[in-house]
């Protein structure tokens, strides 16, 4: 094979890939737009100011007071918030540490002090992991309280209710778009 040919079939391969990557991005967008609508319609039905939910992290704290009584609304945010953040901090510090493990490694040097620096970043790697790890299941342990919540101020039965745990957005669809009332049965976790 020439190397045009090869050139010709590396562009094809670059350009399937690309397609994929593009057709990904559109079906992400979409989908990303179609819960905002989603959102807009709950926040509708429950308090009727819809626009509420277009505004970042405000609509999450509406959709929260929909769940659940205001103290709990408020706790449950703050606490969904300081996980986002925590997230964001852990995803930096493991790239810090996923390049210093890459520098140090690509010296060749085996001298104590590189083995040294090697412990340590491997250390420091075991402990973002279990940190990310505890701050996923706190992020999954909050969705699933809220997503149990909002079907049951719905007057949704349990079966769709631990549903939504896992299929988020297609129950959120059947709110927003069902016969589903809102009737303001809050979850109280923590008293007024």
């Amino acid at each position: 094979m020439s190397n045009a040919g090869i050139a010709a079939t590396l562009m094809g391969v670059l350009a399937l890939y690309l397609g994929i990557v593009i057709i990904a991005c559109i079906i992400g967008l979409l989908i990303s737009v179609f819960k905002v609508v989603c959102n807009c319609l709950i926040i509708n039905k429950g308090e009727g100011n819809w626009w509420k939910g277009l505004i970042p992290f405000y609509n999450k704290y509406t959709l929260f007071t929909l769940a659940f009584n205001q103290k709990t609304a408020t706790v449950m945010f703050i606490l969904y918030v300081i996980l986002m953040v925590i997230t964001f901090i852990v995803n930096g510090f493991s790239n810090v540490v996923q390049a210093i493990s890459n520098s140090s490694s690509n010296y060749g040097n085996t001298s104590s002090s590189m083995t040294a620096i090697a412990a340590v970043v491997a250390g420091a790697g075991l402990i973002i992991w279990l940190i990310s790890m505890i701050v996923t299941i706190g992020q999954l342990v909050i969705r699933s309280i809220y997503q149990f919540a909002i079907g049951k101020s719905f007057g949704m039965e349990t079966w769709f209710n631990v549903l939504s745990i896992f299929f988020p957005t297609i129950t959120a669809a059947v709110l927003a778009f069902g016969r589903a009332e809102y009737e303001g049965d809050t979850v109280d976790i923590i008293p007024d």
